[in-house]
């Protein structure tokens, strides 16, 4: 391998690595984005403030989660606002994006706290005007990393700086800022949110995914379901796909090498059986046989491994199974149902989402170069191997044929012992 092909092919493992470590980072779970319900409400005939519509949903979502109890763990709502400012009582202000938390925290995206606290339970699920704060914002506002019991102006309220969380700006965010707050909170305000985010974390093998589907489409018919664990092995399928295809190779290598050492321990056995008894040899015969059966086993391991690690594919995907594999026209339906999911006119997505995605296509021009830089390797070896190793039926037998002449001449010509007797 030249030293170019190697120093390309060193950053292409590099790309993919860096690709497959912030993939890890994203979160995972069930997602259902839909728009935001209004926050905004107008006073009734009695001067009171009805339940907006954001609250109504989130109050549905609160008595569902003991129906929903057997498959999911927890469930929790965030609710996102783009071009927020903040301002703090000396003047500063800054533009954030205002997230909105509710349920259960052990659904919700999370962030690494550097000071202050978290959001108690009872503010998830409460009105109380707390906020958490980027580092970066919190030093825009405050010129300290810690401004923990200070407060901000959101909207022309004052809410109190519960902790500092750290924030790394994902695809599809504009502002450089975040902050975090109580969506009640939020809703008691009649802020306005642009995107609803419900999230619900799987119980593995209780069909989490198909039933949550289908009991928020019945909430809210506008909104879109992900499963992000699925869109994070879409995201790797670019590299499985290129480490069965090297597995193959690896594999095929290792049959290949089998053979020949194969070949060379039957050679030697009949080369020894010339000048001593099959009793004698019987202690290398059994070690070659142990030593074979032991390369076998993990040749045919490594196939298992392989078959399993393809199937994983069909494991996650099982939507994309027709019901009869074999009959076009259901392949056919299958197959136009589920492009048809995936590619409709109006989308609602996540920051999550876009992340998976903008690493997949990072992953396949990267998996891509790194098998076209690998392919060439491949060949020159197998040139090498067969060169070095030729198999049996290439072997000509004019050699042996010659070798078999040559040794019947030598004992009929004129001179020798055979000729003399």
């Amino acid at each position: 391998m030249s030293i170019k092909r190697a120093v390309a092919l060193f950053l292409c493992c590099a790309v993919i690595g860096l690709c497959v470590y912030q993939t890890g980072q994203v979160e995972t779970g069930l997602q259902y984005v839909l728009p935001a319900p209004a926050s905004h409400v107008e006073k009734d005939e009695q001067g009171n403030l009805p339940d907006s519509e954001m609250k109504k949903l989130l109050l549905q979502l609160q008595r569902k989660q003991e129906d929903w109890s057997a498959t999911l763990s927890a469930l929790g709502a965030s609710a996102e606002k783009a071009g927020v400012e903040l301002k703090e009582a000396g003047g500063k202000s800054a533009v954030c994006r205002l997230s909105g938390f509710f349920g259960s925290e052990a659904a919700l995206p999370q962030r690494y706290l550097v000071a202050g606290r978290r959001l108690y339970p009872e503010e998830l699920t409460g009105s109380d005007r707390v906020i958490l704060l980027d580092e970066q914002l919190a030093i825009a506002l405050f010129r300290v990393g810690d401004p923990v019991g200070r407060e901000v102006i959101l909207d022309g309220q004052t809410y109190t700086v519960a902790g500092i969380l750290t924030h790394s700006r994902a695809a599809g965010e504009q502002e450089a800022y975040g902050a975090y707050a109580p969506l009640l909170a939020l809703d008691a305000q009649q802020l306005d949110m642009d995107v609803l985010t419900v999230w619900g974390t799987a119980i593995p093998g209780t069909g989490a995914a198909s039933s949550f589907q289908k009991s928020m489409a019945e909430l809210s018919a506008q909104g879109d379901f992900y499963n992000l664990q699925q869109e994070r092995f879409r995201t790797l399928l670019p590299l499985k796909a290129l480490l069965i295809v090297l597995g193959v190779l690896l594999l095929q290598c290792g049959f290949r090498f089998f053979t020949i050492g194969l070949r060379a321990a039957v050679k030697d056995i009949r080369d020894r059986l010339r000048i001593r008894f099959a009793v004698q040899l019987s202690p290398r015969i059994a070690l070659y046989v142990l030593g074979a059966s032991a390369a076998l086993a993990v040749l045919l391991a490594g196939c298992y491994y392989l078959a399993q690690y393809a199937l994983q594919i069909v494991y996650t995907f099982p939507e994309w199974v027709p019901a009869v594999p074999v009959e076009p026209s259901d392949i056919a339906g299958t197959f136009w149902t589920n492009r048809t999911t995936v590619t409709k006119l109006v989308e609602y997505r996540s920051s999550q989402l876009l992340t998976y995605r903008f690493f997949r296509g990072a992953l396949c021009g990267a998996c891509a170069v790194a098998g076209g830089l690998l392919l060439p390797c491949y060949g020159a070896f197998r040139r090498w191997m067969k060169e070095t190793f030729p198999p049996f039926w290439s072997a000509a037998p004019a050699d042996s044929s010659q070798a078999g002449d040559a040794v019947s001449g030598g004992s009929d010509r004129p001179g020798s012992d055979a000729s003399r007797r």
